[in-house]
């Protein structure tokens, strides 16, 4: 018993060190997540008016323990989660983690769903359940092929969508005309994970998807010349009509990106007032488009060790990996419940948020993107830890 339990300190001393690390891309790009943008399982409060919630539901949203679904597989519904506080990163990246799936058979299903980053909030309407005629970013999973005569694309199709207030999305036309770029996701009824990545980093735009089950990241749209306003708000949301699927988002996570600059980029980043692409007409212009079926792939580095909150670029804890503590750890399908888990865990998590209080008592830069490894390895660690003890008893 004495060595499980060396092992559990081990353990908690390396959770403490990774606490304490900061995550930086292969491009030298910082990375912190931001815990009042993003929303992560168990979804505690989700939709409440409390202040301690930072994420609004409407219309047909319904919150399970595992996943946030905002629109069942019936005719007629839409829903959608809205982030409550207004993003003031000149810098970010967006991860879902998402999962499209019913009983319709190919091209017998709908709608999509939509991820926005726009000026309004909380406000219903025909664009995959949110308004028309928006201000801001749009990225769209279009499942369902309204125009008929499609031949560049094969859907379910994600796209983007740049706008200042002043354009339509054409459902009709599958948003061909606003469309700044775009790429073949076909991500519907897959028994595996899928993710959506949207960065914007030096006003560029890019969107990769990991949808094969590989642990590849798959280039879909990348534009640069992308400007857009702080103090936007992200949200998620979704509709059916007369075809339908199940649109649930597991989880949402916001990075904030941390980059030097050089002189001339520097001069660049003046303040933006309204949403706009270089080269590209949004006063109903059709501009210039970028339209992929043949998308390039990367390897994803490290993003979903560990009850997958890891991802691309982040610092890899190599220390984790050492095959005594891989001796103490099992599937958590082959863990028994047991009282003193219960007890340990409140413990750790008492002792643990203390400090974080004590060290970081404003959340807003340093280490926040930290805070995901320690909240991972406290629900998987130390459970692990008390199932060694009981088995030595």
């Amino acid at each position: 018993m004495a060595s499980i339990w060396g092992w559990c300190v081990l353990g908690m001393a390396v959770l403490w060190l990774a606490f304490c690390t900061r995550g930086r891309s292969e491009s030298g790009t910082e990375e912190f997540l931001k815990r009042e943008h993003s929303l992560t399982k168990p979804y505690q409060g989700l939709g409440a008016s409390s202040a301690g919630t930072y994420w609004d539901i409407t219309g047909n949203t319904m919150v399970t323990a595992h996943f946030v679904r905002l629109t069942p597989d019936l005719q007629s519904k839409q829903g959608a989660i809205w982030n409550r506080v207004a993003c003031l990163m000149r810098d970010w990246e967006v991860q879902v983690h998402f999962k499209v799936h019913g009983q319709g058979k190919k091209n017998l299903n709908g709608d999509g769903l939509a991820v926005w980053y726009t000026k309004d909030r909380m406000q219903p309407g025909p664009v995959f359940g949110s308004k028309d005629l928006f201000s801001g970013l749009g990225i769209f999973l279009d499942t369902y092929p309204n125009e008929e005569k499609q031949h560049e694309r094969i859907f379910p199709y994600i796209s983007a969508m740049v706008n200042n207030g002043s354009m339509s999305y054409d459902h009709s036309q599958d948003g061909r005309r606003t469309t700044i770029g775009g790429c073949t996701a076909l991500v519907r009824n897959l028994n595996h994970d899928t993710f959506v990545v949207i960065r914007y980093l030096k006003r560029r735009l890019t969107v990769m998807i990991d949808i094969d089950g590989k642990n590849e990241w798959k280039d879909c749209i990348d534009i640069a010349g992308v400007r857009l306003p702080l103090g936007y708000y992200f949200g998620a949301s979704s509709a059916t009509g007369d075809l339908t699927d199940n649109h649930d988002v597991i989880s949402v996570k916001v990075y904030q990106l941390m980059v030097e600059r050089t002189p001339e980029e520097g001069e660049d980043d003046e303040e933006v007032l309204t949403p706009s692409v270089d080269n590209f007409r949004l006063q109903g212009g059709k501009g210039k488009q970028q339209t992929s079926s043949k998308v390039e792939t990367r390897p994803v580095v490290g993003r979903r060790n560990y009850n997958q909150t890891r991802r691309r670029g982040a610092k890899e804890m190599n220390c984790l990996q050492t095959p005594a503590l891989q001796s103490v750890t099992t599937s958590a399908d082959e863990l028994q419940m047991i009282d003193a888990k219960a007890l340990i865990q409140s413990l750790f998590r008492f002792i643990t948020e203390s400090l974080w209080d004590i060290f970081f008592p404003h959340p807003t830069q340093a280490n926040l993107r930290s805070f995901d490894y320690y909240f991972t390895l406290r629900t998987s660690l130390i459970p692990r830890c008390v199932q060694g003890s009981q088995i030595i008893h």
